[in-house]
C-alpha cells in the first residue's frame, strides 16, 4: 500500500536543540527583515504580521514533533534535549516579545485603516499578538522594569519545567505481601516486581511474600479498587498521598510569582492576567458558574458518599470489624474506589469483566470507524511495514490514513500510542504535528496515554482498557479544522472551548448500540488468549463475542452512579486554581499555605474525612496548573456543560442525522479557534445562548429513573436485602432523586440557634403569615436558644435604617448572645464579625430563620451548606411577600441541602424523649406559649382530671 503523503520523521536527540536553533533563526531573521522595512508608517497586516505567521506556518511540523517527544520518548536523553530546546525558545520568545519596534510595527499595522477590511481570522491574529507583547509588559512597564519582569517569567517557566520533571520521573511505590494484596487480579500482581530480597519462590505456584507496587501505571488504582484489607488501601492510599513531597516549594514559590508578576502588569491577581486568554473574559462568571454547581452537586454528592458510607458499614459488620467509631468517623478517601465497585456488582456491573469486551486496540479502531462514519471520515491503518525506523518513537504506535468519504480526498494522518511505559508522560495528552503545504495537506498526532491493564512483557494477556474517546475527540477536531493560520488551528483555541467538541463524543459511548458494535471479547483475537481463558474459567463454554446485552442495559442503567462525586472532585480543583490565583496583596501572597486549602476545599466540596491525608501533597501530582491550564481548570466543567446542552438540544433525538452531523462539522469543528467570539458562535450554531445548567439539567432525568430501578429491580433481589440496609435504601434515593435528602437528625449538643433579621421595619414585608401568628413564631424560635441551652447568634442588617431594631423581646431573652450589627452586607455570612461568631459556637448543626425568607435566610443557608454546616431552617419564623416567594425559596434551599423544618418538629427533634432533660417539664410550658395548639392538649388532659370530668364512656375511646 503506498501513503499519500510521506510519513513525518522523528528527531533524533542530537537533532533537537539543532533543530530549535534552527527554528529560531528563522523567526530572527523574518522579525529583521520587518524591522530593516517597515516603519510605523507603512506598516500594514500584509507587512508585519503576516510574514511571521508564514514562518509559525512553516515551522510548525518540527515543533510540534519536538513537542511530541517530550511526551513520548522513552529515553531521559531525548527528553532532556527538548528541556533545552524549550529553554531557547522560551529565552528568544522573551527577547521577541520585549522588542518596543516591533510593538509599535504592530500597533501601527491594527491602526491603519486597511486593518476593518480583513478577514475574521487575520484580525483575530494580529489582536492575538498583541496581546502577547501586553503580557510581556509593552505599553506598560519601563526599560529596567522589562527586563525585571522578563527575568521573573523565565524563572518561573524553569520552576515549572522541575515541577514537571519531577512528576514524569516519579518511580515511588510501596512493599505489600500477597496477604496485605488479597483481592487484587492476578493480572494486576503478574505486572509488579517482587520486593527487593523477595527472589526465592514460597510455594508450587512461584508466588512471592512481597510485591513493590508501584505508584503509577495503575499501581495504587488497582489496589484501591481490589485489595479486600482495608488497612492495605488505607496504607497505599496514604503513601501514594505523600510522594512528591518536593513539588510542593516549586508549586507554591509558583503560585506566589505568578501573583507578583501579574500586579507587576497592573492586573489585581494573576486570575485577571490569565483571564484575557480564555473564552469567558472574566473571573466574576467564572466564580458564578462554580459556586452554583457547588449548589447544585454537593446533595448529590453527599447522598453518593452516604451509599458507599452505608455499604462500608455492611461491609465492616460482616467482617466483624464494626464499631461506633467506624460510625462516627467521616468517609474515607481511600475507601471510595472499593465500595463503588462493590455497589456496582450489585448492580450486576463488574468492571473487570466489562473490561474482557473492550481490548484496548481493537476498542480504539472501532471507536474512529463509529465516528468516521458520522463525520463523512475513512481511516485505514497505515501498514506495520510502513510504521518502522525513523518514522515512529516507540513499536507500539499504530497510525491511520484519513481520508474525507465524500470526494476521497487525502484528510491526513493519525497515530495512536496508548501504552504505559517507563518516562512517558504521566497522564492524557494529544499532541497534534501539521504543517501546510500549497495542497493544504496537514499531518497530526493524537497522542493517548489512558489508564491500561498493562502486563509484563513475557505475558500473552491482551491490555485491555476502557477507553475514553476524549483525546480522539481532540485529534478529530485537528484534522476536520479549516484555518489560515496554524495558531488556530484543531484545538488550538481557549481550553474553556477546546474541550467541548471531545466530550461531546462521549454521550455516543452509553448508547447501546454503540457499545454493542464496540465490543468484541479479547479472546477472539488470538487463539492463545481463548487457550489462556480456558485455563482461568475450566469446564466453561467459549466467552460470547460481543457483549451480553444485559450488561449493556446495567450499564447504562447506571450510567450516572458517583457523577457527582466525579464533578465535584474537578470542581474541588476548579476553586483550588481560581483561590490560588486571586492573591490580590502581600499579605495574601505571604499567608499562602497551598496543602491547607487543598484538602480543606476538598474536604467541603467532595465531603470525604481528609483528616488522616492533610500532610500529603496530591496538589502536586498532576499537570494541569503548570502546563497552561492555570486559571482553566473550570474548563472541563464548563465544557461539559456546553456539550450537553449541544447533545441533548441538536443531537439526542437523532444522534446519527448526517445532515447534523455535516452541520456540526461545518459550523464548529472547521471553525478551530479561528473565531475570537466563541460563544457567539456557539449561539449562532444553536440559535440561541448555551445553557451553562445543562451539566446538572442533563443528569437529573436519568438519576430519577435510576432510583426506580433500585428499588423496583435490585432491591428485590435477597442479596441485595442482605448487603443494603433501610439507611442504605434511603441514600440510594438522595443519590438518584434532585430533591430528596438524607435525614440529618438534629443533636442538641452540636446545635447553635441563628437569628437573623428579625426586626420591626422587615417584619411589615411579611404577606405569607398573618401578623400575629408570625409574631408568635420568631419569638418562639428565639426561645429555643433558651429551653436547649444552645449557643446562640443575632444579628440584624442596617438597623438604623428603614429595616428597624431588632424585636425587644428577643433581645431581652439573650442579654449575653452574640449580637451582630450588619452595616451592608445583605448576606449575613459575608459579614467577618458574623462568621466568627458562628465559628465560635464550635457547632456544625445550625438552626436558622429570617426575614425575608429568599434573601436573608436563604443567602444564609446556602453560604453555610457551602462552608460545610448541616443547616436546618426553620420555615416557620421565616417570611416573605408572598407564599409563591417562600415555595421558590424553600425549593432552593432544599435543593441544596438545608433541612426545612417547623418549630414543632425541631423541638421533638432536640428534645427526642418526654422523659430526658429538657424533657416534659421544661418543653410543654414552651409549645403551651408558641405551639398552643398542644397547649389545648395539655390543658384538656390536665383539666379533666382536675375536675373530674373524665367519662366512663371515653375510656373505650382509648
Amino acid at each position: 500500500m503506498s501513503l499519500p503523503q510521506s510519513l513525518p520523521r522523528v528527531l533524533t536527540t542530537e537533532e533537537i536543540v539543532p533543530t530549535m536553533q534552527r527554528i529560531i533563526n528563522e523567526y530572527n531573521t523574518a522579525r529583521a527583515l520587518i524591522l530593516q522595512t517597515v516603519t510605523p508608517t507603512t506598516a500594514t497586516f500584509n507587512n508585519v504580521m503576516l510574514p511571521l505567521a508564514q514562518v509559525e506556518n512553516s515551522v510548525q511540523g518540527e515543533l510540534g514533533m519536538i513537542d511530541m517527544l517530550q511526551y513520548g520518548s522513552p529515553s531521559l536523553a531525548t527528553q532532556g534535549a527538548f528541556d533545552e530546546a524549550r529553554t531557547l525558545y522560551l529565552k528568544a520568545s522573551a527577547l521577541w516579545t520585549a522588542d518596543e519596534e516591533f510593538f509599535k510595527l504592530l500597533q501601527a499595522a491594527k491602526e491603519k485603516p486597511d486593518f476593518q477590511t480583513l478577514d475574521g481570522e487575520s484580525k483575530h491574529l494580529l489582536e492575538r499578538e498583541l496581546l502577547e507583547y501586553k503580557h510581556a509588559g509593552l505599553g506598560i512597564l519601563g526599560h529596567a522594569e522589562l527586563e525585571e519582569y522578563q527575568k521573573s517569567q523565565m524563572e518561573i517557566s524553569d520552576l515549572e519545567r522541575k515541577f514537571q520533571q519531577n512528576l514524569a520521573r516519579e518511580t515511588g511505590g510501596l512493599c505489600l505481601s500477597l496477604e496485605e494484596l488479597d483481592g487484587v487480579p492476578e493480572d494486576e500482581l503478574a505486572k509488579w516486581n517482587n520486593a527487593p530480597g523477595e527472589e526465592e519462590p514460597i510455594n508450587e505456584n512461584h508466588q512471592r511474600k512481597k510485591k513493590f507496587v508501584p505508584f503509577a501505571n495503575g499501581g495504587t488504582l488497582a489496589v484501591l479498587t481490589h485489595a479486600h484489607s482495608s488497612e492495605t488501601r488505607k496504607k497505599m492510599f496514604l503513601a501514594d498521598n505523600l510522594k512528591l513531597k518536593e513539588n510542593k516549594p516549586l508549586f507554591e514559590e509558583i503560585i506566589k510569582r505568578r501573583a507578583r508578576q501579574a500586579r507587576f502588569l497592573k492586573y489585581r491577581t494573576h486570575a485577571e492576567f490569565r483571564i484575557e486568554r480564555r473564552m469567558v473574559k472574566a473571573t466574576e462568571w467564572v466564580k458564578g458558574f462554580l459556586s452554583q454547581l457547588q449548589t447544585t452537586l454537593c446533595p448529590h454528592g453527599r447522598g453518593e458518599i452516604a451509599v458507599l458510607q452505608n455499604r462500608r458499614l455492611e461491609d465492616l459488620r460482616a467482617r466483624g470489624q464494626y464499631s461506633d467509631h467506624q460510625v462516627k468517623m467521616g468517609f474515607p478517601p481511600w475507601e471510595k474506589r472499593y465500595y463503588e465497585q462493590l455497589v456496582q456488582r450489585e448492580f450486576e456491573i463488574d468492571q473487570l469483566k466489562i473490561s474482557e469486551f473492550f481490548p484496548l486496540e481493537r476498542t480504539a479502531t472501532n471507536m474512529l470507524g463509529i465516528f468516521a462514519s458520522l463525520l463523512g471520515l475513512r481511516f485505514d491503518p497505515i501498514p506495520a511495514e510502513s510504521l518502522t525506523g525513523d518514522v515512529v518513537w516507540h513499536d507500539t504506535v499504530r497510525g491511520f490514513s484519513v481520508w474525507d468519504t465524500k470526494d476521497d480526498a487525502f484528510v491526513g494522518y493519525l497515530y495512536f500510542d496508548l501504552l504505559w511505559r517507563e518516562n512517558k508522560y504521566r497522564g492524557n495528552q494529544s499532541v497534534n504535528i501539521q504543517w501546510l503545504s500549497t495542497a493544504g495537506w496537514k499531518q497530526t498526532i493524537p497522542f493517548n496515554n489512558p489508564d491500561v491493564f498493562l502486563p509484563d512483557s513475557n505475558s500473552n494477556k491482551l491490555c485491555l482498557a476502557q477507553t475514553s474517546p476524549s483525546k480522539m475527540g481532540h485529534g478529530i477536531h485537528d484534522l476536520l479544522a479549516r484555518t489560515k493560520y496554524i495558531r488556530f488551528h484543531g484545538y488550538r483555541l481557549p481550553p474553556d472551548f477546546g474541550e467541548m467538541p471531545s466530550i461531546m463524543l462521549e454521550n455516543w459511548c452509553w448508547m447501546k448500540d454503540v457499545l454493542e458494535e464496540l465490543s468484541c471479547h479479547y479472546t477472539t483475537l488470538d487463539e492463545n488468549y481463548l487457550a489462556d481463558w480456558h485455563k482461568q474459567h475450566p469446564g466453561e463454554p467459549d466467552p460470547p463475542t460481543k457483549i451480553p446485552e444485559r450488561l449493556v442495559e446495567n450499564l447504562i442503567k447506571y450510567r450516572y452512579f458517583n457523577r457527582g462525586l466525579y464533578h465535584l472532585y474537578q470542581l474541588s480543583i476548579s476553586i483550588f486554581d481560581l483561590q490560588i490565583h486571586s492573591l490580590s496583596t502581600d499579605e495574601e501572597i505571604a499567608d499562602l499555605d497551598v496543602q491547607s486549602l487543598w484538602y480543606d476545599l476538598r474536604e467541603e466540596i467532595e465531603g470525604m474525612d481528609f483528616s488522616e491525608c492533610r500532610d500529603g501533597f496530591a496538589f502536586g501530582t498532576f499537570t494541569h496548573l503548570t502546563a497552561g491550564y492555570d486559571v482553566c481548570y473550570y474548563a472541563y466543567l464548563c465544557c461539559t456543560a456546553m456539550a450537553q446542552d449541544l447533545f441533548l438540544s441538536v443531537f439526542a433525538h437523532d444522534p446519527y442525522n448526517r445532515d447534523t452531523w455535516d452541520k456540526y462539522r461545518r459550523g464548529i469543528l472547521e471553525y478551530g479557534g479561528r473565531e475570537q467570539d466563541l460563544l457567539g458562535m456557539l449561539e449562532g450554531f444553536l440559535g440561541r445562548p448555551p445553557n451553562m445548567n445543562a451539566l446538572v439539567e442533563e443528569d437529573h432525568p436519568e438519576q430519577f429513573r435510576q432510583a426506580q430501578f433500585l428499588f423496583s429491580a435490585i432491591y428485590q433481589k435477597p442479596i441485595f436485602k442482605m448487603y443494603f440496609s433501610a439507611g442504605i435504601k434511603a441514600a440510594l434515593l438522595l443519590a438518584a432523586s434532585i430533591p430528596a435528602q438524607a435525614w440529618n437528625r438534629l443533636d442538641k449538643d452540636n446545635a447553635a440557634l441563628l437569628v437573623i433579621d428579625h426586626q420591626v421595619g422587615l417584619a411589615q414585608l411579611v404577606r405569607d403569615y398573618n401578623t400575629n401568628d408570625f409574631r408568635n413564631n420568631i419569638l418562639g424560635h428565639a426561645a429555643l436558644g433558651n429551653v436547649f441551652n444552645l449557643p446562640t447568634v443575632l444579628t440584624s442588617s442596617s438597623d438604623a435604617g428603614p429595616n428597624g431594631l431588632m424585636l425587644k423581646e428577643i433581645i431581652n431573652m439573650h442579654p449575653n448572645a452574640t449580637f451582630v450589627r450588619r452595616q451592608g452586607e445583605v448576606n449575613a455570612w459575608d459579614n467577618a464579625e458574623f462568621r466568627a461568631a458562628v465559628k465560635a459556637t464550635g457547632k456544625k448543626q445550625l438552626i436558622i430563620a429570617g426575614i425575608v425568607t429568599e434573601v436573608c435566610t436563604s443567602f444564609l443557608a446556602l453560604s453555610l451548606i457551602d462552608a460545610g454546616y448541616e443547616v436546618f431552617a426553620n420555615t416557620e419564623a421565616s417570611g416573605t411577600f408572598d407564599v409563591k416567594l417562600a415555595e421558590d425559596a424553600n425549593r432552593r434551599m432544599e435543593k441544596a441541602g438545608v433541612t426545612l423544618m417547623g418549630l414543632f418538629g425541631i423541638v421533638c427533634d432536640l428534645m427526642r424523649d418526654w422523659r430526658g432533660t429538657p424533657g416534659l417539664t421544661e418543653v410543654l410550658p414552651f409549645l403551651d406559649k408558641y405551639q398552643f395548639a398542644y397547649g389545648l392538649v395539655a390543658r384538656h388532659h390536665a383539666g379533666s382530671i382536675q375536675n373530674g370530668t373524665f367519662y366512663p364512656v371515653e375510656g373505650t375511646l382509648i
